[in-house]
């Protein structure tokens, strides 16, 4: 049953919303036993079946009042049709939201597990009795803009189909990395440091997903921390090759195994994925989006005299470490300039940076004592600073 491509467009939205609904309320209850929680899904159970009643209703044509409360919308549709399974269930869910928002009364789940059950399987009876359509079928990958991040979505869930859940949650784990991770590694890409040990270079550059910036972030665009957590202990970890196109997928200890590889963790983690590329492409589409500075720019420094100095760490350590490890490596021209990506001010405290000093992963400049590849300290007074557009 597959009539979905049939759909008034402004009903799918409403379905789409409803199925949201569900999914935050459901998972609500899988990780939390308090009783906010239960309420919290009980209001998005309600909003669910407002949302989906309202799209049966627009879409075949059964006039509803703008003002009608769910009962009322489910009462049009009795009169209208075939009964809604399930009646007596929605309208005990509408008794709990009235004592929730009206009386302070919050549910317990031991008395009304059975209702939020009840509620969801008539909502797909109802969609099967008056659409014609599986409510399942109704997929939020539907409302991604982000082609490549569909894409990565459907051969999860082609795979899941297959019970191939290994494939699946590397898919899973790849969409992800594109919708809020891959621009930490960008970044650390930029500033990467190769010393010495060539192995070093060739490990892969992993997201910092537990950084404090990286949480904010998440927050900010109304990412569960919670749900994120155990998404990321199901799936695998994906490391990003200094070349920027190899990849190496990385299994954690403790969750990363076949004990785990279920169709119940692998739509959980498909859900997440979708639910979390929704979210922020409506930041992107409210004008939120922000673009980093090292992704926009890079950085130009312009000697001003001849004989600039080019040192290979701090000043301020030149008396700390032995002789001749901090040092001039090279000196450059007047107009000679060295493009790159300078580092921020606080990160220049915390390298022990003197406040007259800037450090630079130089793209194009090599010389001999480098303590990292493209690591150079140069005096603010001895050079120009400015940017291009990338």
């Amino acid at each position: 049953m597959n009539e979905i491509g049939k759909i008034k467009p402004d009903a799918l939205k409403r379905l789409l919303l409803g199925k949201l609904c569900i999914i935050d309320a459901k998972r609500l209850l899988t990780f939390s036993k308090d009783r906010l929680s239960i309420a919290r899904a009980a209001l998005l159970y309600h909003d669910a079946a407002e949302s989906i009643f309202g799209a049966i209703a627009q879409h075949t044509g059964i006039h509803i009042k703008d003002k009608d409360s769910l009962l009322g919308i489910l009462n049009t549709l009795n009169k209208n049709k075939k009964s809604i399974a399930n009646s007596s269930e929605i309208q005990q869910l509408n008794s709990i939201r009235v004592q929730i928002k009206h009386k302070g009364i919050f549910p317990d789940r031991s008395t009304y597990g059975d209702t939020f059950a009840a509620v969801e399987s008539s909502l797909h009876r109802a969609c099967k009795e008056y659409l014609e359509i599986d409510l399942s079928d109704v997929s939020l990958k539907d409302s991604i803009n982000d082609e490549e991040i569909r894409t990565l979505v459907e051969s999860a869930e082609g795979h899941a189909n297959e019970e191939n859940f290994e494939e699946a949650l590397k898919d899973a784990a790849r969409c992800m990395y594109r919708i809020a991770e891959s621009g930490d590694v960008f970044v650390q890409k930029l500033f990467r440091t190769r010393s010495d040990n060539k192995s070093e270079a060739e490990e892969p550059i992993l997201p910092r997903i537990w950084s404090i910036e990286n949480l904010v972030r998440s927050i900010e665009h109304g990412i569960d921390i919670g749900a994120y957590r155990t998404f990321k202990q199901i799936t695998p970890q994906i490391g990003i090759g200094i070349d920027g196109e190899s990849e190496e997928v990385l299994w954690g200890h403790d969750f990363g195994h076949e004990k785990n590889w279920n169709y119940h963790n692998v739509r959980y983690c498909i859900d997440f994925c979708i639910e979390s590329a929704i979210k922020f492409q409506e930041h992107r589409e409210h004008g939120l989006s922000l673009v980093h500075y090292y992704e926009a720019y890079v950085d130009i420094v312009t000697a001003r005299r001849d004989g600039v100095e080019v040192w290979n760490g701090p000043k301020e350590l030149v008396k700390f470490v032995p002789d001749n490890v901090v040092k001039v490596v090279a000196h450059l021209e007047a107009g000679e300039q060295i493009e790159g990506c300078i580092l921020p001010r606080e990160t220049s405290v915390k390298l022990d940076l003197g406040s007259n000093e800037i450090v630079m992963s130089a793209h194009n400049f090599e010389a001999q004592d480098l303590w990292y590849e493209g690591m150079i300290v140069l005096s603010k007074n001895d050079v120009e600073v400015s940017r291009r557009e990338r």
